[in-house]
């Protein structure tokens, strides 16, 4: 009896001594019903910007998910945005490990995939300090110039051969217009099936390793050449410096650090971050200015107001152009290309607000419905591109506007990007008459994947305005 005694004591002890230790974590709110080995996988529905954003309303700005194994954190508000990505920035530092990233990303050294650490934080350092930092934007604003002169030539070209009738071009017929970037992209950041339920990675039923495999074999032979033929240019006196000039200059350095898999590597971010997303923005601002004529006009007179009509417009014209700078902004809000930003996860456990969030857990903001929040922005679904002009700003944007991402993860190329896009549009706008295809407005419905594509791509007539012919034809 005393050794019974003795056992439920001791028993008692050890069960007091864990709850005093190590009391029952509380988890962010999380919808009921989770199932065996699949946990939330069946509330997940297309588009899953919006699913999210439904449930979010419901379970609050914090709210956990088990997708298969996978630990997953949804924000839906600024004030989480800055609790996870600010206050606790070095805990979700990291990236997931996905089957995608493990064939794409060159053992994880690429800038967008790799952990945080020295390797990364070299990167980064590169990339701020030799190729968006201001003096190499401005070194490189020729790359900038003739890239959209080549699209300017090819459209110029294609309305003088394929004109129809009155002189209107039909651009469906020219899918190199908004198509040519977007057949660029490389999902690296994908998630699939084997992700969240790995015995599925073993089968890989649905064959997305044997794809990926061959994408990484392809795509590495294809930056092999690349190289070598850039390489063999080097030598040649240039007027402008490229990426790779500066890339091929560190490598000279510092070889071993530098070698040909981080320099394919951070070739492989560029495209990935900056192609498929620029090209997805462009179509959704040319759809939004054709669906409001009155902003286009406004672009219209700005441009007419700054700049000569005989001849193109250069980089350093946009500091003259803040309306159209705009309508860039108010396009990334509206739909940004990435409505997720690109995934975090914790590397150790840590508390956000009053929740306890274990480590390992991905986190994922919702930058699409954090920026269609009435609460953060007035009339949140309407093109409004004034409430991005300086004058009406009356206070900080921080935590409410993120196309680009926050914190020490953030996109360091979104000047460059929004630089690229504001000269595109404002090219565009400036050589070619612009309308609707039809009487009904331009269909804004939203397609699926891990960015924001148009249901429907874009469909427009197009012409060469008068007054720019000459400065076109010299282009």
């Amino acid at each position: 009896m005393e050794l019974l005694h003795l056992f439920y004591i001791t028993l008692f002890i050890v069960v007091l001594t864990k709850l005093l230790l190590h009391p029952k974590k509380q988890l962010p709110p999380s919808p009921p019903g989770a199932l065996p080995i699949l946990g939330h996988l069946r509330l997940v529905f297309t588009p899953l910007h919006r699913t999210l954003d439904t449930l979010s309303k419901q379970y609050g700005q914090y709210m956990f998910l088990k997708l298969g194994k996978r630990k997953v954190l949804v924000l839906s508000s600024p004030s989480a945005i800055e609790e996870c990505i600010n206050k606790n920035d070095m805990a979700f530092a990291n990236r997931p490990r996905t089957v995608a990233g493990d064939y794409l990303s060159y053992d994880y050294t690429v800038l967008a995939l790799s952990n945080y650490g020295h390797h990364w934080r070299t990167l980064r350092r590169i990339t701020t300090t030799e190729i968006f930092s201001a003096s190499s934007l401005l070194a490189s604003s020729g790359v900038r110039r003739d890239a959209v002169r080549c699209l300017l030539r090819e459209l110029y070209k294609s309305t003088r051969e394929d004109a129809i009738g009155d002189g209107l071009l039909d651009t469906e017929d020219n899918k190199w217009f908004f198509g040519l970037l977007k057949d660029t992209h490389v999902p690296s950041l994908f998630m699939g099936p084997g992700d969240y339920i790995p015995i599925m990675r073993y089968f890989d039923v649905f064959k997305i390793e044997k794809i990926l495999s061959g994408i990484s074999k392809k795509r590495d032979v294809f930056f092999d050449e690349m190289l070598e033929k850039f390489r063999k240019e080097t030598s040649v006196e240039k007027n402008s410096k490229s990426m790779l000039d500066v890339f091929f200059a560190l490598q000279k350095e510092n070889p071993e650090q530098y070698n040909n898999v981080i320099i394919k590597g951070m070739i492989v971010t560029m495209f990935t971050a900056g192609t498929d997303t620029s090209a997805l923005t462009l179509e959704w601002a040319m759809s939004l200015l054709l669906n409001h004529p009155e902003v286009l006009l406004k672009a219209r007179t700005e441009l007419a107001n700054n700049i000569d009509s005989n001849r193109l417009l250069e980089d350093s014209d946009l500091a003259n152009l803040p309306y159209i700078q705009s309508i860039i902004q108010e396009t990334l809000r509206l739909y940004p290309p990435v409505p997720f930003l690109v995934p975090h996860e914790s590397s150790r456990e840590c508390t956000v607000g009053k929740y306890d969030v274990p480590s390992g857990t991905i986190l994922v903001a919702n930058a699409w419905a954090i920026h269609r929040d009435p609460k953060v922005w007035p009339e949140p679904d309407k093109f409004m591109p004034e409430r991005f002009m300086q004058s009406t700003q009356s206070e900080s944007r921080e935590f409410k506007f993120i196309p680009f991402g926050i914190g020490r993860r953030g996109c360091p190329g979104g000047g460059l990007a929004t630089r690229v896009m504001a000269l595109t549009l404002a090219s565009l706008l400036q050589c070619f008459e612009w309308e609707k295809v039809g009487d009904g407005p331009v269909d804004m419905s939203e397609g699926n994947g891990f960015t924001l594509p148009k249901a429907q791509s874009l469909e427009a007539w197009c012409k060469p305005r008068p007054e720019m012919l000459n400065a076109l034809s010299q282009a």
